[in-house]
């Protein structure tokens, strides 16, 4: 994992996976949507953040303590502070249940010794092609494709989570990359973590295991929703994840807590409905220079759209930005 510190940011930005893959990240990536979001996101300039309790996908954060548990009973020697900080974080849990995937709660055993900071995760999902029928057939509607992708330059709205001045906004995390569907690529990176646990038994003394925990803890919360199963592969998903302490998210009618720290003003946390449940998101105010171009699902009637959405990027004060549409071959 490569760290870095963006330039002129009180806050750590993190990216994840990268390195290891030797992949070159495309400048582009894309947020498929319906288009009652489109809608939203290009009149509003913002972007929903999901709270990662919440996604479609109920087996999405169980799924990193699959390969986790996986991995310590393939190396049952190999890494004993990393398997005994395993072991002692997910006991109570029945191992048979996570590795089927079938437990409705996880439950976490406090960090002995050390006070753990509780956080919430709230992520952004967009996909690398631009043009994919597999993404499109989420947005089919009465055998009809009623859907929009939005293009962004990543690095553009990466700065959204940066600022001008020094220690102007509260500090928070956030993680980006791409997700690791491929088994290999999965295991490297949590014998990585594992390596790096146990190189640092020696340094953390009598108190190696509450520490151990602690980062295995911090692991599981983030960086592990850039797991998932191959199944997911065709998705091509890249993620953003912002990490904020439970603390932050205050909820109160004074206006100096109503957002994620005082000076937090790009972000702020609000709900909506999802297949009946109230939903928790953070809506997260983005440069306009981000969005790089436009492209309308199959089948939609491309004349009428593309003079439709040249008048709502002119209304909302967005310019230049091209409109597409999908170039594949629908059959009626």
């Amino acid at each position: 994992m490569m760290n870095y510190k963006s330039k002129n940011s009180s806050f750590m930005i993190k990216e994840f996976g990268l390195e290891k893959s030797n992949e070159k990240l495309s400048l582009n990536l894309y947020h498929y949507t319906s288009p009652n979001a489109f809608l939203s996101i290009l009149k509003n300039r913002t972007l929903r953040f999901t709270d990662a309790r919440y996604m479609n996908d109920k087996s999405e954060t169980l799924y990193f303590l699959k390969v986790l548990v996986e991995f310590i009973e393939d190396h049952p020697n190999t890494y004993p502070l990393f398997n005994e900080a395993v072991n002692e974080l997910l006991k109570g849990n029945s191992f048979e249940g996570i590795k089927s995937l079938s437990l409705n709660e996880i439950s976490f055993n406090e960090v002995p010794k050390l006070p753990y900071r509780p956080s919430r995760h709230f992520l952004f999902c967009m996909c690398s092609e631009c043009d994919s029928l597999n993404m499109w057939n989420y947005y089919v509607n009465n055998g009809f494709y009623e859907g929009y992708n939005i293009g962004f330059n990543i690095e553009k709205l990466l700065n959204t989570f940066s600022i001008e001045e020094e220690n102007a906004v509260d500090a928070f995390l956030v993680y980006h990359g791409k997700v690791l569907y491929k088994e290999k690529q999965q295991m490297f990176e949590i014998e990585q973590l594992a390596n790096t646990i146990e190189d640092k038994r020696n340094i953390w003394g009598d108190k190696a295991l509450s520490y151990a925990i602690l980062k295995l803890r911090s692991y599981i919360d983030a960086q592990g929703l850039f797991f998932k199963s191959n199944k997911f592969e065709s998705e091509n998903e890249y993620r953003i994840v912002i990490c904020i302490a439970d603390e932050r998210i205050a909820h109160s009618e004074n206006e100096s807590r109503k957002y994620l720290g005082v000076n937090n003003k790009k972000m702020y946390e609000d709900f909506c409905v999802k297949r009946g449940l109230i939903v928790p998101y953070l809506n997260v105010v983005v440069p306009k220079e981000a969005i790089s171009r436009i492209t309308v699902s199959p089948i939609t009637e491309f004349d009428i759209a593309k003079r439709s959405i040249k008048e709502l990027l002119l209304a909302s004060g967005y310019s230049s930005v091209p409109i597409y549409q999908s170039r594949i071959p629908i059959r009626f």
